[in-house]
């Protein structure tokens, strides 16, 4: 009889312990997969990588009880930071998002603000403006402004503004 008490009691010990932040892999993105740490609603938790299934880290980010906060960052296969912007304590993007080319020069920068209006610039590969874009109200509503090679304003068009 002891034996089987010891034996369900070391079982419902391993158990709980492999279910509160153990280390899991997940099949979610393509040609890799995601690894971290749940916590014990089986949510992810803490530090998250993606990797590529070369073993090449893809991504980094930062989840609390499944929320993605804080620094968020993607990689170009070289390494090259890809992407990188923050997510407030809620899960919602913040502050300054910044894309880039292979190249380290910055193809995309977008602000996004509390009250839920988004700026972007988006950049020839040669550093100059292509493009301007203002969404309103968290909508795809807004303007863009639109820049020829030489960086000279050519028009404006105006999407889901009555």
């Amino acid at each position: 009889m002891k034996k089987y008490l010891l034996a369900i009691i070391s079982m419902i010990i391993f158990i709980s312990c492999t279910n509160v932040d153990t280390i899991r892999k997940e099949n979610d993105i393509p040609n890799g997969y995601s690894q971290g740490k749940y916590n014990e609603a089986g949510k992810r938790n803490g530090e998250w990588y993606g990797i590529s299934n070369d073993n090449i880290v893809t991504y980094v980010a930062y989840y609390n009880n499944g929320v993605p906060y804080g620094d968020y960052t993607t990689y170009y296969r070289d390494g090259k930071v890809k992407e990188r912007g923050k997510y407030s304590n809620d899960g919602r993007k913040i502050g300054d998002w910044i894309e880039y080319y292979e190249n380290g020069g910055i193809s995309k920068l977008t602000h996004y603000y509390s009250n839920g209006e988004i700026e972007s610039i988006l950049y020839r590969k040669d550093g100059r403006i292509s493009e301007t874009r203002r969404i309103i109200d968290d909508k795809i509503s807004g303007l863009t402004y639109k820049y020829d090679e030489n960086g000279k304003f050519v028009g404006r068009d105006s999407f889901g503004v009555e």
